[in-house]
């Protein structure tokens, strides 16, 4: 009997919770959490997809205000660019010191420009080209490989004990023939290599991979294995920004402050995930000392704060091209590293180094010396410098949420930078589950969950409030149609009620917006993980409330009629 009036009882509570719970409307919020999965899973229409590709845009953009600029004066990328290859550029331009290079570029072309670079000193050099066989060239590459020689049999006297006029300096090309997959994909041999004057092998340092953005979409990868195996099983790959962050954390320890990890554990474990790149807003101070014939600045600085910057970009994800007005445009920014062209780079030392190239080694130890300029030391001299093009019809562009498309090197220089900023820590690629599920997934899950459990909780909370008479009387109502044809007066009425409903929905979701973007940034700051599809869990929160309360108000206006 006792069992019974037990069992009775438990039966009412739970009874009681379940009536409580459909109070919620926990359905509706069941049903939206489902669909929800189901679309991150199966990303019907690409939907999933889009608003996680803009929900990590626009908190890389967020986030840019605040990026550390440890590492900005440690790159600088000298480009190739159109003004450099300028066929107008004759004899007399070079008599008035306007140095360009030609297009294709001859490997004398190459030799000047890295002649000039190492003259400098700085810490490393890698070249984002590769220099082809024959083609339109006349010179067989002698004077280039002449070059590269010297700096080998320097790094040799060096580590003989010998002295050298001056320091060796690691010299990084990228190896046409090692074309890089992802490591958990199987090799299939799918992709060929390049033919390239074969001088570089014996001459430069270990050779970085070809990176194929088909292969690493949105991540940068710092290891990958050879898309065709090799016979020897050394077939791991290092990329071009871990390849000198190796090199600086070795022979410049001050440059590597968070250094390797720790040293028993394998280079797969530190290094094997793909990057998910960190950006910045700033502009290299470099930059801005670039001015047009009116003394106007090329690249313009930031007078706002990195707070009013960062809410700008929140504004323009939540109001899309609308709020795009309240954000420079990307292509207005200027690079975050210090960068120059050829034309500028040969131009200049033709002007302090009269008659020739390569007259002796400049001094980086006391900037604005007697040779008459520090324009070049100042970019140049201790800095890892990065070559690479930018000329228009050249397929080598890679996406930056603040600056638009950049030149691939400016994408190695970036991936450099954030590796200097953050170590073996730096924001990772997350593993996949299943299908399109990757872990961030289930913190999407779980975030939405209590997105709309908050959304069902607060509906409810404001219907029993609107159920009161001393908190909904009738003067309060909009008017009905009939009301306003008899009374055109009224639609002052209408027109204020709506405007103060709509005001308190922006209010709603710019609460929903900012919460969730707390939360997605604690989480990307703890588990070091890329952004998730936070736009996508703000939208639905947002539109399940959106609806509770409409049918809520349906039902409120149907009791009443009853």
């Amino acid at each position: 009997m006792k069992s019974s009036l037990v069992f009775r009882e438990e039966f009412r509570v739970g009874r009681a919770a379940l009536h409580h719970l459909k109070g919620l409307q926990l359905g509706k919020v069941l049903f939206a959490l489902l669909s929800a999965i189901l679309i991150n899973v199966f990303d019907p229409l690409g939907l999933s997809g889009a608003t996680q590709e803009r929900s990590v845009e626009s908190l890389n953009k967020i986030l840019s205000p605040f990026h550390p600029t440890d590492g900005q004066g440690t790159v600088t990328v000298v480009l190739i660019d159109e003004p450099s290859v300028d066929p107008t550029l004759g004899e007399e331009s070079r008599k008035q010191g306007i140095v360009g290079v030609s297009y294709p570029l001859t490997y004398d072309n190459y030799r000047d420009i890295l002649s000039v670079t190492l003259s400098y000193r700085p810490k490393a050099v890698f070249v984002d080209l590769i220099i082809s066989e024959g083609g339109s060239r006349a010179e067989d590459g002698g004077s280039l490989a002449r070059l590269l020689g010297h700096n080998m049999a320097r790094r040799e006297a060096t580590a003989r004990g010998e002295p050298v006029p001056l320091p060796y300096v690691p010299v990084y090309y990228p190896d046409p023939e090692a074309v890089g997959v992802p490591l958990s994909r199987q090799p299939a041999c799918e992709h060929g290599g390049v033919a390239e004057l074969g001088v570089f092998g014996a001459l430069a340092e270990e050779r970085p991979f070809i990176i194929r953005d088909d292969a690493f979409t949105g991540f940068y990868p710092l290891l990958a294995q050879r898309d065709c195996a090799s016979e020897d099983g050394d077939n791991l790959l290092v990329s071009p920004a871990l390849m000198l962050y190796l090199d600086l954390c070795r022979d410049h320890p001050e440059t590597c402050p968070h250094g390797l990890g720790p040293p028993d554990t394998p280079l797969v474990a530190r290094f094997g995930t793909p990057m998910a790149l960190g950006w910045s807003d700033a502009t290299g101070p470099g930059n801005l000392a670039y001015r047009d014939r009116q003394g106007t600045p090329y690249c313009q600085s930031f007078e706002s704060s990195p707070a009013e910057r960062a809410g700008r970009y929140f504004l323009a994800a939540l109001f899309g091209a609308a709020g795009d007005r309240l954000v420079r445009p990307p292509e207005s920014n200027c690079f975050y590293q210090d960068s120059l062209s050829v034309l500028e780079l040969l131009s200049q030392y033709h002007r302090i180094t009269p008659p020739a190239f390569g007259v002796g080694p400049q001094n980086c130890d006391a900037l604005g010396d007697g040779i008459g300029s520090d324009f070049l030391e100042k970019r140049l001299c201790g800095r890892v410098v990065m070559l690479g093009m930018d000329l228009v019809g050249i397929n080598d562009t890679m996406p930056s949420p603040v600056h638009g498309r950049v030149p691939g090197v400016v994408w190695h220089a970036q991936a450099l930078d954030n590796l200097l900023v953050y170590g073996p820590d730096y924001l990772r690629q997350p593993p996949t589950v299943f299908m399109n599920a990757d872990m961030g997934s289930a913190f999407e899950i779980g975030l939405l969950f209590v997105a709309l459990l908050g959304a069902a909780i607060t509906a409810r909370w404001i219907k029993r409030r609107r159920s009161r008479p001393q908190h909904a009387p009738a003067s309060a109502s909009l008017p009905a149609w009939s009301e306003l044809a008899e009374q055109p007066h009224l639609l002052i009425q209408a027109g204020v009620g709506l405007a103060w409903i709509a005001a308190k929905l922006l209010v709603v979701g710019a609460v929903i917006f900012c919460l969730i973007l707390g939360a997605e940034i604690i989480y990307v700051s703890l588990s070091r993980y890329e952004p998730n599809n936070w736009l996508g869990v703000a939208s639905i929160a947002y539109a399940t409330f959106g609806f509770m309360i409409s049918r809520m108000s349906g039902q409120g206006d149907t009791d009443g009629a009853t």
